[in-house]
């Protein structure tokens, strides 16, 4: 069983199905589910009635690392117009996202929707599902 993976689903009563209520359930609701995925990772104890195991994340038995950056949600670390933000077209906006053609003004508002007025949401430096791991 080493390497398998375990599901655990977690479901409110209020959201289980009509069938396990005798008048029935009418916030039944089959989308309301919780569920966390482990791996097995070893075996901690085998008796004649029961074994135990040791789960771990997923991303503790992949070999993922985290970048060795500051990880920030709804902001970009890059440069503007360095290497990795990759933008080196003409002035599009000033700090606050609004329009400019003046190229002294031209700067990045380090957010997403400065991004996309380039151009370059693919390039974009933060990271935008940071802030589902803290909910």
């Amino acid at each position: 069983l080493v390497g398998a993976t375990v599901v655990r689903r977690r479901v409110y009563a209020r959201f289980l199905d009509a069938v396990n209520f005798v008048a029935g359930n009418p916030e039944a609701d089959p989308e309301q589910e919780l569920s966390d995925r482990w791996v097995v990772e070893q075996m901690s104890e085998l008796t004649a009635m029961t074994a135990s195991f040791v789960l771990a994340t997923p991303t503790e038995t992949d070999g993922a690392l985290f970048p060795g950056r500051i990880m920030l949600a709804n902001t970009c670390m890059w440069d503007y117009r360095g290497d990795e933000c990759g933008y080196n077209g003409p002035a599009v906006a000033d700090e606050f996202d609004k329009p400019t053609t003046d190229i002294r003004k031209d700067r990045c508002s380090k957010c997403m929707r400065g991004c996309e007025m380039r151009g370059m949401v693919a390039n974009f430096g933060g990271f935008l599902s940071i802030n589902k791991l803290s909910q």
